[in-house]
């Protein structure tokens, strides 16, 4: 061989190193950034852990609370009358007047078991408010998911209200799931 030709070779050689070392480095780098951007995943989520771990204690609380308080229905039919029959009368000894109501179809998951019911309602606006408040409250395990007042046309201080109401139970517990415990 030539010495032109040995530095040739040197230089291809050369040349072949260096890109070979560029593109090692673009891998390495891009190596580098997916273990920096999962060691700042990591730290959040053991960040968020630690939180979790710290409120244990309140949520442990809250869960026996719900557990003491919450009600419980033996069928559906024990539910709408226990969640609704008393929603019937506050609204009748406030004065109220009942134009409709109607059970809603109920909602089971694992955790709890819904009840609900779709009232129309005329009055005052005032006993209105009144009575949606009074029947509400943690203990009663009961919300109001959807609310519409419209004035009535020929009396304005008076409001027909079309109003739902879920009640929570827990979940109900079958014959088949009590034969397993």
């Amino acid at each position: 061989m030539k010495t032109n030709e040995r530095r040739l070779l040197l230089l291809a050689l050369a040349v072949v190193a260096i890109m070979g070392g560029i593109i090692m480095a673009k891998q390495f780098r891009s190596w580098q950034q997916s273990l920096t951007m999962r060691e700042e995943t990591l730290g959040h989520e053991r960040d968020l852990s630690e939180a979790i771990l710290q409120e244990t204690a309140m949520w442990d609380a809250r869960d026996a609370w719900i557990t003491q308080h919450q009600p419980v229905a033996k069928d559906n039919l024990q539910a709408d009358e226990e969640s609704f029959k008393p929603l019937e009368q506050k609204a009748r000894d406030l004065g109220l007047t009942i134009e409709h109501s109607q059970y809603l179809e109920h909602t089971v998951s694992p955790f709890w078991h819904q009840a609900g019911a779709s009232m129309t309602v005329s009055g005052p606006l005032p006993t209105v408010f009144r009575w949606i408040y009074s029947v509400q409250s943690p203990t009663d395990f009961r919300v109001v998911p959807s609310l519409k007042i419209t004035p009535v046309k020929d009396h304005p201080e008076q409001v027909t209200c079309i109003v739902q109401f879920w009640r929570w139970y827990q979940p109900m517990v079958t014959a088949a799931d009590s034969s397993h415990q």
